[in-house]
Formats: C-alpha cells, sequence, structure tokens
C-alpha cells in the first residue's frame, strides 16, 4: 500500500495503463506483450524531442480512444453505437486483439485516467501522463451517458424542445401545451404579465430549422479555407509553443511546491504535526494536485491541438456543412445536443426564435451577415475567385479567439 502511495504521489501510474496508453520501461522500451517495432521507433524519435514517461500516449490507439469521448459527446452516439464504429476503425482490446466489448467502451468513457487523474486501490492522484481529453469533454461525455441511462417517457420526443427556450419577453420558461390533439409552446407566465402568443410546434421547429441555417458556413468559404489551413497552422503552433512554455513553468513551479511539501510533512521536525498536521498536509495538497491536473490538461490539451488542428477543422466543416440534415434526421437526444452546441440560450417572441449563438457558431453567424450584406444585391452572380478575396480580408473569422481554433 505504502508503495503505490509513494508511486502515485510521484505521478507514476503502479499497473498497466489503460487501453490507449503504452507503458515504457525506464530505458523508453515497450514493456511486455505490447512491443511493436514501429511504435519503438516512433517512441526512439520522440525521445530525441523531450524525456519520454512511463506512460505514454499510444501513437495508433490514443487517437482512436479520443474519437470514442468525441463520438459521445458530439454525435450523441450510445455504448452499442460507439462499439461498433470502434470496432470498424479498427479499435481492438489491449491484451487479446479481440474485437472491443461494451464493457470495455463504458470503462473507457468513465476511466479519469484519459484526461490525467489516477485511481488506484483507494488512491487517487494527478498522473504525470498526457491527457488524451480535457476534462470539460470527459464531462460531456458523463452528461450523455447519464441521459442515455434514464428511462424514456413515451411522446418524449414531441417535447423536446421543453427547457431549451425562453420567453424573449418576461423571460420566463417555454413550456408546451396540448389542444384539440395539437402540441403548442408557450410562455409559463410566472413572473409577471406576459403577452406572447402560443405558438405550434411545427412552426417553431420551423423556425428552429431556419436558424440553424444561419450558421451554416457556405460552400466556397470551406473551400477557400481548406486551401489556406496549412499556412494558418505554422502561425499557430509558433503561439502555441509560447503558450506551452509558460505553462511548463507553473508546473515545474507546482511539483516543486509539492515536493516541499512532502518534504516538510516526513522532516523530523514535523514527527508530532506540530509544523504541519495530517489534514493541512491533505487540504494543501490536494489544492496543489488540483492546480497541477489544470495546468497538465492544458498543456495536454495544447499537444492535441497542435497535433490534429487540422484534422479538427475539417472535421468541423464537414459536421457544419451537415448540420442541418443530422438536426432534421437526429433522435430527441441529437436534436437537443445541437441545439445547446449552437447556442447558450434560445430566446422566442413574437413568433420568431433568436438564438445566443456560442463559439465558433457565433463566427459562422456573424460571416454569412456579413457576407449577405457585402454580396447583395449584386446585378451578376459573384464568382469563388471573388468571394475569396473577400474572405481573405474578412475580420470576422481572421479575429477568431484562441479556444476556438
Amino acid at each position: 500500500k505504502r508503495d503505490i502511495r509513494g508511486k502515485m504521489d510521484k505521478g507514476e501510474y503502479p499497473s498497466m495503463a489503460p487501453l490507449g496508453y503504452i507503458n515504457l520501461d525506464s530505458e523508453g522500451r515497450i514493456a511486455g506483450k505490447a512491443f511493436d517495432s514501429a511504435k519503438q521507433k516512433y517512441f526512439m524519435e520522440l525521445a530525441d524531442q523531450r524525456p519520454l514517461q512511463r506512460v505514454e500516449i499510444d501513437p495508433v490507439v490514443g487517437p482512436m480512444v479520443k474519437q470514442l469521448f468525441n463520438w459521445v459527446a458530439y454525435s450523441n452516439l450510445s455504448l452499442e453505437e460507439t462499439r461498433q464504429r470502434a470496432i470498424d476503425e479498427g479499435l481492438r482490446g489491449q491484451r487479446s486483439q479481440a474485437k472491443v466489448a461494451k464493457s470495455t467502451i463504458q470503462g473507457i468513457l468513465t476511466n479519469p485516467f484519459y484526461y490525467g487523474l489516477m485511481q488506484f486501490a483507494g488512491e487517487t492522484a494527478v498522473g504525470n501522463h498526457e491527457p488524451i481529453v480535457d476534462k470539460d469533454l470527459f464531462d460531456a461525455v458523463q452528461e450523455v451517458l447519464k441521459q442515455h441511462s434514464r428511462p424514456r417517457k413515451k411522446n418524449s420526443h414531441k417535447k423536446f424542445l421543453r427547457g431549451l427556450i425562453e420567453c424573449g419577453e418576461c423571460g420566463c420558461a417555454i413550456t408546451t401545451e396540448r389542444q384539440k390533439g395539437w402540441l403548442y409552446y408557450r410562455c409559463t407566465k410566472k413572473k409577471a404579465k406576459c403577452h406572447q402568443a402560443y405558438i405550434r410546434s411545427e412552426i417553431l421547429e420551423a423556425r428552429l430549422s431556419e436558424a440553424i441555417n444561419e450558421v451554416i458556413l457556405p460552400q466556397d468559404f470551406i473551400d477557400w479555407a481548406k486551401r489556406n489551413l496549412v499556412d494558418v497552422h505554422l502561425q499557430e503552433s509558433q503561439e502555441l509553443e509560447i503558450r506551452r512554455k509558460g505553462l511548463q513553468m507553473e508546473l515545474n513551479t507546482t511539483k516543486n511546491q509539492l515536493a516541499n511539501l512532502l518534504t516538510l510533512k516526513i522532516s523530523a521536525g514535523n514527527a508530532d504535526g506540530s509544523l504541519l498536521s495530517d489534514q493541512e498536509y491533505r487540504e494543501q495538497k490536494n489544492k496543489l494536485q488540483d492546480a497541477e491536473l489544470k495546468i497538465q490538461n492544458k498543456i495536454g490539451d495544447l499537444n492535441q491541438q497542435e497535433r490534429n488542428w487540422l484534422k479538427d477543422c475539417e472535421l468541423y466543416f464537414e459536421f457544419n456543412n451537415r448540420l442541418q440534415e443530422k438536426f432534421i434526421e437526429g433522435s430527441v437526444e441529437q436534436q437537443r445536443i445541437i441545439l445547446n452546441l449552437i447556442g447558450s440560450n434560445i430566446i422566442l417572441r413574437d413568433g420568431n426564435v433568436a438564438i445566443i449563438h456560442k463559439e465558433p457558431y457565433s463566427y459562422a453567424y456573424e460571416l454569412n451577415r456579413t457576407l449577405s450584406k457585402r454580396l447583395e444585391p449584386q446585378k451578376k452572380p459573384v464568382s469563388t475567385g471573388e468571394t475569396g478575396f473577400f474572405y481573405d480580408d474578412c475580420t470576422v473569422w481572421r479575429s477568431r479567439p484562441d479556444s476556438n481554433r
């Protein structure tokens, strides 16, 4: 027990790392039956760039594991759907190389190890391994899994907007009411007198469909963006490196504080706990470990962002291009997730819908608005080349913040 605690206090995982990671020995060699010559060559090259950890992300399986989290969080796949897609993508079990089981998928999606927190034999500590996902994505997946575990009410699909919309006049929630066989949405009118009328469900859903169209990027913009991604990525990498160095300095400071705290705790002068009691040690250690985990998540997020930046952009363009299709054909849960992805608030007033857009959809919305003002009305059709010049000068897209790149 003491050996386990000692290893975990150092950020080392005292057992075989989960699927998506590879254990290395002290010489940087892949441990056990997981040895693969191509992966070993990858780690040898990586060792020339930085010191290796005893647990490293599997360069092949790690990105597959991250995809599991993305599929559940953003596509709202069930565990079985996620399992089938993972098998199609080539994901196999850690030991037997058999097709992954549904329980394995669930174990991965609920294991905090993937965002940097180790749990073993009743002990919990921050690991020094690189997270595969950040905690925000992990938490989003837990929420989707929780929704899937709830029993579904009959005819709930007809009321999928309830709880998502608020009244634009008084700020109250919008609820549903059935009259003469028709489903209506209306203000609850619980705060004050409100003059908003009822609206039929199919009319409201049509308004939402129109609002979704407002954040779908033009195809010629997507074509332009793909041509310019490589140049933008070079600049992005330089900016990320500056941020990474700053975070590494913060991480080193926090690690030193943890080491000093442990030194004080076990020092001869503190044998009676007069300098630092057990409770004080736990409180300060937990606070420092929490800060360490947050910094490691930020570093891991930057590393993943740099590796996957181009791919993530292409995936976003593909998802954005099919947004309307996914909304119309999606399940109740998928429709709610899409609306939550697009906006933080949906306002209904006088039969019209307004969405307070989240990033990056706020930029897509502003881009479309700016484009329509620039290009309409026109005496002749506008060519892709002409819109390309416009995109080059478009500050709406060029000035997007780092958090959404």
